[in-house]
């Protein structure tokens, strides 16, 4: 009996120490666990924002840019003329729509006018080392003297290795004054 007795403390004995290492060991959900998702979705957050400074950093090296024909009107002008230049090894695609803003007390303002414009669905493209002309023509009549912006969007289209393009998107600018 007394070895009985000692076999039955042997087995009591190993299972209390069995839920004892298992309630040390384990958190119940939502405290370790959490705290584990958290610090990887912001170690995530660090290592998304560090690549998206280099890709951007990597994107203004590259000497792409939009420049105005003429950059001072005396007279309110119907067309501008621009030069698409594409210095980096990138094709870029664009269409007919731009928009404007106005400099005025010192930030620049949208002009809601071109917000409402029906643009045709066009694909310009401009091929990598070269450059294009464009005409934006002015919709807006009785513009008030003062400095503009012309704001274009571009995708900037860089080749994965899946072979499935990558675009990123830039907005490209030129400023005029009108007199």
């Amino acid at each position: 009996m007394c070895l009985v007795l000692h076999a039955i403390n042997m087995k009591g004995l190993f299972f209390l120490c069995v839920v004892l290492f298992i309630s040390c060991t384990f958190k119940p959900s939502g405290t370790e666990g959490t705290d584990s998702l958290s610090k990887n979705r912001t170690e995530s957050v660090k290592n998304d924002s560090v690549k998206d400074n280099m890709l951007e950093t990597y994107i203004n090296s590259l000497d792409i840019r939009m420049e105005l024909e003429d950059s001072i009107f005396s007279m309110y002008p119907d067309t501008l003329h621009m030069n698409i230049i594409n210095n980096s090894d990138y094709k870029l695609l664009t269409g007919s729509r731009y928009s404007m803003k106005y400099f005025e007390s010192g930030i620049w303002k949208s002009i809601s006018q071109l917000e409402n414009t029906i643009w045709a669905d066009v694909e310009i493209p401009v091929g990598p080392q070269s450059s294009r002309g464009s005409d934006a023509i002015l919709f807006i009549r009785n513009l008030k003297p003062g400095r503009y912006r012309i704001e274009k969007e571009f995708s900037i289209v860089i080749p994965t290795i899946k072979r499935s393009p990558n675009n990123i998107r830039i907005t490209l600018s030129d400023e005029f004054i009108l007199n």
